[in-house]
């Protein structure tokens, strides 16, 4: 697990980060979601039971319904009692919300986010963009399965998917892979990035606590890239999370402080929570933010 003495050392004006962590607040990072009605254990007949019924087509169906007809409060709860017993790094926690279907849709391990029906209008949009931008290589992280992305014909001329879950990459790499068309197995908080022109960074920060994404700022900010497209909530309200829990995060909103976007494509559909792609300049970011190393 990262500590916060692993943080860049980077300036307070610069994506607030010295005030966020050289001022801990432990009342803002204390969760009232982790303070569950019931205790669950991870390897006893009701975790198993829970983890079957995940990948059946009803469970599925509840959750749609539960979008529409439960309020926002008690869906955030819900969303963190999911993952309240996961322990671990972002790939320790990724990993088993794979293997255990955490997120509860059929169609893709990579959650509602990912399916065909939501991504229609980015699938119609995400081509033009790269098209405009002259795009040659595009980095994908995370990519998930792949399985919306399958569906896009990207006008480049390499292709580099990754994502932090080894079996995620292996699974890819098998049924979608081709020389210009590569998967990598990257953690996007600490490894060096690929030389791309646009690394697309979609439904990953607002999965990662605070801490988690300073450090995924700062190694995209050190990266040789030169465009960044990735998902914001104009309207949401940032806090810190649990690693694999969920939030709104808004990029142009404290702590990080991120300009106005170049360009946007909105990337929802009811009943979920309304929210774009931005596209940035990293080197627009990396005045804001200068990081050493």
């Amino acid at each position: 697990m990262i500590k916060s003495t692993d943080l860049p050392d980077v300036s307070s004006q610069n994506f607030g980060i010295s005030e966020v962590y050289m001022r801990r607040n432990p009342q803002r990072t204390r969760l009232d979601s982790n303070r569950p009605l019931v205790e669950f254990f991870p390897m006893g007949p009701i975790s198993r039971f829970a983890d079957e019924f995940r990948r059946t087509e009803f469970f599925t169906a509840c959750i749609d319904v539960a979008r529409r007809a439960l309020p926002a409060p008690l869906l955030v709860w819900l969303r963190s009692q999911m993952v309240r017993n996961l322990s671990g790094g972002p790939r320790e926690v990724f990993t088993e919300i794979y293997r255990r279907n955490i997120w509860g849709y059929q169609e893709t391990a990579s959650g509602g986010g990912s399916t065909l029906h939501y991504t229609e209008k980015l699938r119609e949009a995400l081509p033009r963009l790269v098209a405009d931008l002259n795009i040659r290589t595009l980095l994908d992280l995370p990519c998930g399965d792949f399985h919306w992305m399958s569906e896009v014909k990207l006008p480049v001329t390499h292709y580099i998917g990754s994502d932090i879950v080894t079996r995620l990459v292996e699974n890819a790499r098998i049924r979608y892979g081709r020389p210009e068309r590569e998967f990598r197995t990257l953690d996007l908080c600490k490894d060096v990035l690929p030389q791309a022109d646009l690394l697309l960074c979609r439904d990953c920060l607002m999965h990662l606590s605070e801490e988690m994404i300073f450090l995924a700022l700062a190694n995209i900010i050190r990266s040789d890239i030169k465009y960044l497209l990735i998902t914001t909530y104009p309207d949401g309200k940032n806090r810190s999370i649990r690693i694999g829990d969920w939030f709104p995060i808004n990029l142009c909103a404290a702590p990080y402080n991120f300009p106005a976007p170049l360009r946007t494509i909105d990337d929802w559909v009811p009943p979920f929570d309304q929210r774009q792609l931005g596209l940035w300049e990293i080197e627009s970011l990396r005045r804001i933010c200068p990081v050493s190393g």
